[in-house]
């Protein structure tokens, strides 16, 4: 019978790990698919961080003074074969957030070596336990450096367990690179290539922010650094931005943007608008001059798409979460899918009846997590 994990107050690291693989050498520049690599570098941190299997926990790496962990494209497990892992640099620890949780309810998060939930402190890297404040939980995960920072860990994995009623435990994968010399990804020649397209909100204020980030740079990662007033993880392309002008319905604004000298490659576009929009994160693939087309931008809980909250919102929320005709079936795949994101206030995957409440509470001037939008 598996050992149970009491929930108790953790003080300091667990001891006593297990072996690690090593990785092979590093393989030669003519393995990889062009363009082919010609710098190498010695960095170290975490790196390949999964997508956690639930929409409510989002990972961010920091190094060891909490700023944020650059990415970087390296094949930090010399393995040519599966291209570029995105590697955060000197990062030292994990800053995960957990929202949706229940106030006053314990929860306790593992970096284990271990595939499944640890029965054994053998496995165990960190382990922390704290109870869950006015719905949110934030653990800094920074295990000992003489316990990691000179081994490399190519498996690693997170769990966030509870004593919550009907919690179920969330996983996650990562990996630990300890330095060396790894190949760098190119990241292209020449003077690179114009990419442009253009937004439409409800607003005519000049505040859009436009980042571009790795395509290997996971939609979670991308959340949580947009939550930053100085966002860390995105390439350092400077967003040429016109100024807004009134679209042709003399309702919402229309705002022309472009990159200059992008390489081809596979990239992500991160849009967010203050005034409690719903972030955009794009897949793009830039070969030569790019145009992007229009993206709307969508107030969270505006699903009829009008620029405003108001009860026929939550009343078209309800008919969706009970299965019944509603606004979600029209538009196009793309507005289906933004208006699936504006409805979901409580960020949980899914539209529920808390939802509905919510845009209702804001729609009446009532407290709200809408407070937690910018």
């Amino acid at each position: 019978m598996r050992k149970k994990i009491s929930f108790i107050l953790v003080l300091a690291v667990l001891m006593s790990l297990v072996c690690v693989p090593v990785f092979a050498a590093k393989p030669a520049a003519d393995d990889f698919s062009d363009p082919k690599p010609t710098e190498s570098s010695d960095a170290k941190g975490f790196y390949s961080i999964g997508t956690p299997d639930s929409a409510n926990v989002t990972i961010a790496a920091l190094k060891g003074n909490d700023d944020a962990a650059t990415a970087i494209g390296i094949d930090a497990n010399d393995n040519a074969s599966d291209g570029f892992e995105t590697l955060y640099e000197d990062s030292e620890q994990l800053l995960v957030t957990l929202t949706g949780a229940n106030a006053g309810k314990q929860y306790i998060i593992f970096l284990t070596t271990e595939s499944s939930v640890p029965t054994t402190n053998s496995s165990i890297l960190y382990v922390v336990q704290t109870a869950a404040s006015i719905g949110t939980v934030e653990f800094k995960v920074a295990p000992k450096p003489e316990l990691y920072l000179t081994k490399d860990y190519p498996e690693l994995y997170l769990f966030i367990q509870s004593n919550a009623a009907g919690f179920a435990p969330v996983h996650s994968q990562l990996a630990y690179c300890a330095g060396g010399d790894h190949w760098l990804e190119p990241t292209g020649g020449g003077a690179g290539s114009t990419v442009n397209g253009k937004t439409i909100s409800w607003n005519d204020t000049d505040d859009t922010v436009y980042l571009l980030y790795a395509g290997t740079v996971s939609d979670d990662t991308i959340k949580a650094d947009l939550k930053l007033d100085a966002p860390a993880q995105a390439l350092e392309y400077a967003v040429n931005a016109a100024a807004p002008v009134a679209n042709s319905d003399g309702k919402r604004f229309d705002q022309a943007f472009s990159f200059d000298g992008v390489p081809d490659g596979s990239y992500k576009l991160a849009i967010a608008k203050p005034g409690k929009y719903v972030p955009k994160i794009i897949e793009i693939t830039v070969s030569g001059d790019t145009a992007l087309g229009e993206y709307k931008l969508w107030l969270y809980g505006d699903v009829n798409y009008d620029g405003k909250i108001l009860a026929n919102d939550a009343a078209q929320m309800t008919r969706k979460a009970n299965g019944l005709n509603s606004v979600f079936t029209t538009g196009t795949e793309e507005d289906q899918q933004d208006r699936m994101l504006a409805a979901d206030v409580v960020v949980t995957g899914s539209i529920m009846a808390n939802d509905v409440a919510q845009v209702t509470r804001h729609a009446n001037g009532l407290a709200s997590v809408f407070t937690n939008f910018k």
